[in-house]
């Protein structure tokens, strides 16, 4: 079987995650999964405006909401652990 296509270099040291992108592919993903919701997030404006400062701290918890667990998803199937 061939080696494994790794985008991230990742290692859990005391219940903490740390991953680096190791090639474009994952710089292109790390890319997208911050790109795509804040995007969102900036089409949302107009929609939170009326909500004042709580629909902003709204939009932008629903922006991390997203991208914490897709990156840490991404970057485990995708990567290798080096510890």
């Amino acid at each position: 079987m061939g080696e494994k296509d790794i985008w991230f270099r990742y290692e859990v040291t005391a219940g903490r995650f740390s991953g680096t992108p190791v090639n474009w592919k994952g710089w292109l993903a790390l890319a997208a999964l911050i790109g795509a919701p804040t995007g969102l997030l900036l089409l949302a404006i107009p929609w939170l405006r009326p909500l004042g400062p709580a629909g902003v701290v709204l939009g932008l918890a629903v922006v991390f909401a997203i991208v914490f667990p897709g990156a840490v998803t991404l970057v485990r199937a995708k990567g290798r652990r080096v510890n």
